[in-house]
């Protein structure tokens, strides 16, 4: 009696045990799913991180172009800027001379009609004296002519 008893005792620890290590190797079999899984995550989280190194080494060449035709636009900018500034001078210095010009071409104008003034005035002049000097010259020819007769 006292062998059955602890037989059973035995018989009961051996199921414990037995259920036991039933419970454990169900954990080891999920534990051993689970880094399964991690691992599949682990890779897949390593090939997006691969992915996205690319495209943000992309994206750095991509603003490094960007950053080069910015300071190319600006070089060409102040380029444009100094030669709108030299442009403006020059515009600015020709208008002063374009003003001078048309002084000196007021100047002229007012020295061509004075001159034409006094070229009309000395033509006037002119055939005041030769219409003088021909009537003159008729009175000399009349007087001539009459001399003759009385000579």
């Amino acid at each position: 009696d006292e062998t059955i008893q602890r037989l059973t005792l035995e018989l009961d620890q051996w199921k414990k045990q037995h259920e036991s290590l039933s419970r454990l190797q169900q954990q080891h079999e999920q534990l051993t799913e689970n880094m399964r899984r991690c691992r599949e995550e682990l890779d897949d989280n390593t090939n997006q991180s691969e992915q996205l190194a690319n495209e943000i080494n992309a994206r750095k060449e991509e603003l490094s172009l960007l950053q080069e035709d910015i300071n190319f636009a600006k070089t060409e900018k102040e380029q444009l800027e100094i030669e709108h500034e030299e442009k403006t001078l020059s515009l600015e210095q020709m208008s002063s001379r374009l003003r001078e010009l048309r002084v000196d071409l007021d100047k002229v104008h007012g020295e061509r009609d004075e001159a034409a003034k006094t070229l009309q005035e000395t033509k006037v002049n002119c055939d005041k004296l030769t219409s003088e000097a021909q009537s003159r010259m008729e009175e000399c020819h009349t007087r001539e002519e009459e001399l003759k007769k009385q000579v």
